[in-house]
């Protein structure tokens, strides 16, 4: 099998791999691979490492996938035991294409669902949440009630 080397890598790129390999339960050279598959995947595909562009190209593979979809009828196995109504199939295909068409309406998505984002979205909602209790405590004390310490 064929090795790879890495000379004059940065030491702080080298404890973020360590990291990130430890936080997927590999090593750093199974990290590493699964760095450089992904990598050249993308290369493959012609994508370039921006996400807004990885996040486009799935959306149009996703909105591909529900266009060639064959619309399944989950209900169809009532027609052996009884007959619906033809009001009662009616709505229900139009509630159905209705959805469908809701559904094409989206706008493409904005914002990559990367670690970082995803992270720093935690960090916004906490912080909220922190300064929401601070605040009911800071008008509890100021009520004149003790907090039992």
């Amino acid at each position: 099998m064929p090795a790879l080397q890495v000379r004059d890598l940065p030491e702080e790129m080298y404890v973020d791999l360590k990291a990130c390999a430890a936080r997927n339960h590999r090593s750093i050279a199974q990290q590493t691979i699964a760095f450089i598959e992904d990598g050249l995947e993308r290369d493959r595909e012609g994508a370039s490492s921006s996400p807004e562009l990885h996040d486009a190209l799935l959306y149009d593979k996703v909105r591909e996938a529900m266009d060639n979809a064959r619309p399944i009828r989950p209900f169809s196995w009532l027609s052996a035991v009884e007959s619906e109504p033809d009001d009662v199939v009616k709505a229900r295909q139009a509630k159905r294409d209705k959805l469908v068409e809701r559904i094409r309406s989206f706008p493409p998505p904005r914002m990559s669902a990367t670690c970082e984002g995803i992270a720093k979205m935690i960090r916004e909602e906490r912080d909220v949440r922190a300064d929401s209790v601070a605040g009911a405590v800071d008008r509890g004390l100021g009520a004149g009630r003790v907090v039992p310490s």
